[in-house]
C-alpha cells in the first residue's frame, strides 16, 4: 500500500500532563485511487515520523542536537522542542512531562542506562567522527568495523542517548 505522510502540530485539548503544548502528529493517508484492504485497515508501519526523547534540560539538549546535527527547530514550547531530520522529527520532551506521554509505563530515571541506539546512515563514517571531533562530541566507541558490514562510530547526547552513524562497508 501507497500512503502520503502529513505533517502538523496539535494542541492537545484538555488535562494532561503537557498542558496544552503543541505536539508533533504525523497521519498517513491512502494514496487518492488506492484500493482499501477491508481487513487490513492499519498503514504499513515503514515510516517513523517522530522519536520522543526525555530529557532533563530541554534548553541543554535542544543547543547540543542544533550545534551537533545542524538541524532546524521545528517547534519549541515551555516543555519540548522538536529538530527536523528529514521526514523524522526528534522530540526532546522535560522527564517530568513525560509520564502523561506514557502512562500507566514508568518513565525511568535520567541516569537508568540506555534502553535504544539512534543510528543515521552516512556516506564516510570517517570524515563524520572528525566532524564530531571538532564539534568536541564525546566519542564512545570508533570508527570501528563491525562484522555485520558496517563501519560505525557512537556518541550520546548530554542525557546518555546514544548515537551511532553507520556506513555499509560490505
Amino acid at each position: 500500500m501507497s500512503y502520503t505522510i502529513q505533517r502538523s502540530a496539535v494542541a492537545l485539548a484538555g488535562p494532561s500532563a503537557c498542558g496544552s503544548a503543541a505536539h508533533n502528529v504525523v497521519r498517513c493517508e491512502r494514496l487518492p485511487g488506492r484500493p482499501v484492504d477491508q481487513e487490513n485497515v492499519m498503514p504499513t508501519a515503514n515510516i517513523i515520523g517522530a522519536i520522543t526523547l526525555f530529557v532533563d534540560d530541554v534548553e541543554r539538549s535542544k543547543a547540543w542536537y542544533q550545534h551537533v546535527f545542524d538541524q532546524p527547530v521545528v517547534h519549541e514550547d515551555a516543555n519540548s522542542a522538536v529538530i527536523a531530520f528529514g521526514n523524522t522529527v526528534i522530540n526532546l520532551l522535560h522527564r517530568p512531562e513525560a509520564d502523561g506521554l506514557i502512562a500507566p509505563a514508568l518513565v525511568a530515571a535520567g541516569n537508568a542506562g540506555a534502553v535504544l541506539q539512534l543510528t543515521i546512515g552516512v556516506d564516510d563514517v570517517d570524515a563524520v567522527h572528525a566532524e564530531l571531533l571538532g564539534k568536541a562530541v564525546e566519542i564512545l566507541n570508533g570508527p570501528q568495523d563491525r562484522p555485520w558490514g558496517q563501519r560505525t562510530v557512537c556518541f550520546a547526547d548530554p542525557d546518555g542517548n546514544p548515537w551511532e552513524f553507520a556506513q555499509s562497508i560490505g
